[in-house]
């Protein structure tokens, strides 16, 4: 953070106070002021001028709490944001909430729209139908929590991608969509070559879209609701790695006691054959959860 910009930028003599007590403000409540005051002393020769650390506060990324969006959908957060700022004494900070969600319900519907008029013009039938789809599924976001893995997918990408920007970091991704993968898979409604090639799209959209280092897909670890399906997930998280072979996003793989031992198998198969990812961590040595 560099408040010494707000010197430049181009204000009117009434709103130069209100500018210089935000400054004020947020010099000290700012995520990196924070950090750094609670740093020891011995590293704090190693911040530069401009307020970043090189071993990372993480101060500038946004975990997304997936699997609470992808239980509750889009509805399910305005119930939610609803039913606590009726209990507020001060309900700003819900209005604000609430107003965020009307911009991603908004861009929902712009997509959505967008796909139905295109598919109006495809002479080809299996684009129009493929357009047609993603509207559908834009749609029924609009209305409930998602039921299959491509709703899924495409409500943490939209959600993820307008609240993070350039810094999507989606941890335990296979416990938000473990069960909806398993679930479209087993009864036949994707193959899995399909639901593979669902991921390699959204990765590719974390590549397109991210900062180079700083998108973060981990799986795996102890603690989540559904081990199993979580599993079966990861596993198909790295296929789509291993086929996306780019540095963005980077998949972490975190391990534990009486995880399903094909999943080390597989990420040291991959790095032998040249994939750089998954970077691996021990959840019963250094816990990250």
């Amino acid at each position: 953070f560099d408040f010494g910009l707000a010197d430049s930028l181009e204000c009117t003599e009434e709103e130069k106070p209100i500018l210089a007590e935000l400054v004020e403000f947020w010099q000290e409540r700012c995520t990196w002021s924070r950090t750094e005051r609670a740093l020891d002393p011995d590293l704090r020769p190693w911040i530069s001028p401009f307020g970043q650390l090189p071993a990372g506060s993480n101060g500038f990324c946004v975990t997304v709490n997936s699997d609470r969006l992808i239980q509750r959908g889009l509805p399910g957060l305005r119930e939610d944001v609803l039913r606590k700022r009726s209990g507020a004494e001060d309900p700003t900070f819900y209005e604000g909430l609430l107003i965020a969600l009307d911009v991603v319900e908004d861009v929902a519907r712009h997509y959505r729209d967008q796909a139905l008029s295109k598919a109006a013009l495809c002479q080809e039938e299996s684009e129009s139908a493929e357009l047609n789809l993603m509207a559908d599924t834009l749609n029924a976001l609009l209305h409930r929590a998602p039921e299959t893995f491509r709703e899924a997918v495409q409500l943490f990408w939209l959600y993820t991608h307008l609240v993070s920007g350039h810094h999507p970091d989606a941890y335990r991704l296979d416990q938000s969509l473990g069960d909806l993968y398993v679930q479209d898979v087993d009864t036949g409604r994707l193959s899995e070559e399909e639901a593979v090639g669902l991921l390699e799209s959204l990765w590719r959209m974390f590549s397109e879209n991210g900062a180079d280092a700083l998108c973060r897909i981990v799986v795996g670890g102890r603690g989540r609701r559904n081990p199993e399906n979580a599993d079966r997930f990861a596993l198909a998280a790295m296929e789509a790695t291993r086929r996306h072979r780019r540095v963005t996003p980077q998949l972490t793989l975190i391990l534990t006691g009486g995880q399903n031992p094909a999943l080390l198998s597989k990420g040291f198969d991959f790095m032998a054959g040249g994939c750089c990812f998954p970077m691996l961590y021990n959840d019963d040595v250094v816990s990250l959860g």
